[in-house]
């Protein structure tokens, strides 16, 4: 009986044993296992940043390249430092338009500003200067204007103050003071 007994309780130990080496093996494997998992996770969460990332990059690309022609636009709108001389004939351009005649007296750059100041002289009809002053209020720039004056001038070229009825034939001279807001240096 003591054989059967020894033989029973050798092997409800081994068994046991083996039981607990099972369980320990399971257990150090789910631990790695959870390891791994939280590793992929993290690798996964990565993944998925770069592809929103790629996909943000991507969605920026083909709006700039959608808005290209509107960004032109909006820069043809800033007048840099480069441009001044194509700026200025523009506005002698619009002098053209208007059947008026511009001498333009002074160009400053203010940098603390960042401003470019422009001083013109125009002479003309009243009508013209006015046409004049409607297409540099509506350019595709901001002007602050500092000054404007009109005055008539008389026959003999000097100002004539006493008879400012506006007539076509009547030949007036403004001067204008103004500030292009839109300057970039």
């Amino acid at each position: 009986m003591r054989n059967t007994y020894h033989k029973r309780a050798i092997g409800l130990f081994g068994a046991i044993f083996l039981a607990i080496f099972a369980l320990c093996i399971f257990t150090y494997l789910f631990i790695i296992i959870q390891k791994k998992n939280i590793n992929i996770s993290a690798i996964s969460i990565e993944v998925y940043k770069l592809n929103q990332s790629l996909k943000e990059q991507s969605n920026i690309k083909k709006t700039l390249e959608i808005t290209e022609g509107e960004r032109d636009q909006l820069s043809s709108y800033f007048v840099s430092g480069d441009s001044v001389v194509s700026f200025i004939e523009r506005i002698e351009g619009y002098a053209l338009k208007t059947n008026t005649t511009i001498v333009i007296s002074s160009v400053d750059i203010d940098e603390d500003l960042k401003v470019l100041n422009l001083t013109l002289s125009t002479s003309g009809s009243f009508q013209d200067l006015y046409q004049l002053l409607v297409l540099l209020e509506n350019a595709p720039v901001e002007f602050q204007f500092v000054s404007t004056s009109f005055s008539k001038v008389g026959p003999s070229g000097a100002s004539a103050p006493e008879s400012l009825q506006v007539d076509d034939s009547s030949v007036w001279s403004a001067e204008f003071d103004i500030n292009l807001i839109s300057f970039e240096l």
